[in-house]
């Protein structure tokens, strides 16, 4: 298993009519991510990999109505309990997780940053 597991959500749609657009639905995520083993390829190491688990580790987002431009943010745990904020030069602390893990309405999780906690 990796060590850090990135997820790209995929965001953007070609349309004929309209050309690239932008998918806002909301993608709900975990906090922990418990892989199963169905989504492995068969492998000597399977047992081993039955329990294997990810911790969130950081959300980048995609600020913006349109794929042709907007904004990014990042929210990254920096301890057990502790989320920052990263807007360009701004770094704000985080109330709890809740803020990473709740739909926003302004922004939409594009990457997801994972890393193995056992």
């Amino acid at each position: 298993m990796p060590p850090v597991l990135v997820l790209h959500l995929k965001r953007f749609v070609f349309c004929y009519d309209e050309g690239v657009q932008k998918v806002h639905k909301f993608i709900e995520y975990p906090q922990e991510l418990a892989l199963s083993p169905n989504w492995l390829a068969r492998s000597q190491e399977l047992p081993k990999l039955r329990n294997a688990k990810y911790r969130l580790e950081s959300v980048i987002y995609h600020h913006g109505e349109q794929a042709s431009g907007g904004h990014y943010t990042c929210d990254l745990r920096r301890s057990k309990d502790e989320w920052l904020r990263f807007d360009d030069v701004d770094i704000t602390s985080l109330e709890s997780v809740n803020d990473v893990l709740c739909e926003k309405k302004d922004r939409a999780a594009y990457i997801l940053f994972y890393t193995i906690c056992n």
